[in-house]
């Protein structure tokens, strides 16, 4: 958990994606489907498709109290661990989006 965390907050994407399910289903770690969707709105700002249907899926089916939580924890996250906070870029340049 600890050198996913750190490599998550570093801007890694594949180690944010791997925070996203080990919150959401509690492994290794309390489970949080708020701090999950967090990490799953700073993953899918690197165009993912598969992270982005995830993260549309899981938004479209919550509450609107939920999604106001989910907005400000995913902008949160994002101008802290997101590609521009981190200066990272996924090197593909088409149909990056900007979640959140």
């Amino acid at each position: 958990m600890e050198k996913s965390s750190e490599l998550a907050a570093w801007g890694y994407k594949d180690a944010q994606y791997v925070m996203v399910f080990m919150l959401l289903k509690g492994q290794y770690v309390q489970q949080s489907t708020l701090i999950g969707i967090g990490w799953l709105g700073v993953a899918a700002g690197s165009g993912h498709k598969k992270w982005i249907e995830l993260f549309d899926k899981r938004y479209a089916v919550a509450s609107k109290e939920e999604q106001i939580k989910f907005d400000e924890i995913t902008k949160d996250y994002i101008s802290k661990f997101g590609m521009k906070a981190q200066r990272v870029s996924c090197g593909k340049g088409l149909n990056n989006r900007h979640v959140g």
